[in-house]
């Protein structure tokens, strides 16, 4: 409460340093973390902390692998197929993902790729060319659509 009040740009939920650029991004971060709070997503919750985690270090390439890792693990929890693509494919037939969003979400997992230094080595850069805007839209982008996707599931029972 006391950072809320201070306008901090972090919020603790859970143990853990939240970071926030809004007060709608902590409460995507923090609704995120309730729903990854069932036992078959402990994976997910640990990519999400663990996305936090980076970015208050301000190493923002780990914070976008972990928080696009967060969101993949939760698709594959979901659809079990082995693979992203094949998880968001069973997911749009089975909780009617709009073909949209899937393409959405599949691009910003193709920029994690192609972007060399988060989810790839890196070559010939010193370092990936993400920084704390990145990380943050990236966090709260991936916070939102794993709980999108947990929620829609639970309503396509």
């Amino acid at each position: 409460m006391v950072l809320e009040n201070c306008r901090a740009a972090y919020r603790i939920e859970d143990g853990v340093f939240w970071p926030t650029a809004s007060t709608e991004e902590a409460d995507a971060l923090i609704q995120a973390n309730a729903a990854l709070s069932a036992s078959q997503f402990g994976g997910a919750k640990t990519h999400l902390k663990n996305a936090a985690s980076k970015l208050t270090e301000g190493d923002y390439p780990a914070s976008v692998r972990e928080s696009i890792s967060a969101a993949e693990s939760v698709a594959r929890v979901l659809e079990p197929t082995g693979e992203l693509s094949k998880a968001l494919s069973g997911l749009e037939q089975r909780i009617a993902l709009h073909p949209a969003l899937k393409k959405a979400f599949l691009s910003l997992y193709g920029y994690t790729s192609d972007e060399k230094g988060i989810r790839h080595a890196l070559l010939s850069e010193a370092e990936a060319d993400v920084d704390e805007a990145d990380a943050i839209f990236f966090i709260g982008a991936c916070a939102s659509f794993l709980t999108y996707l947990i929620s829609k599931s639970h309503t396509r029972r």
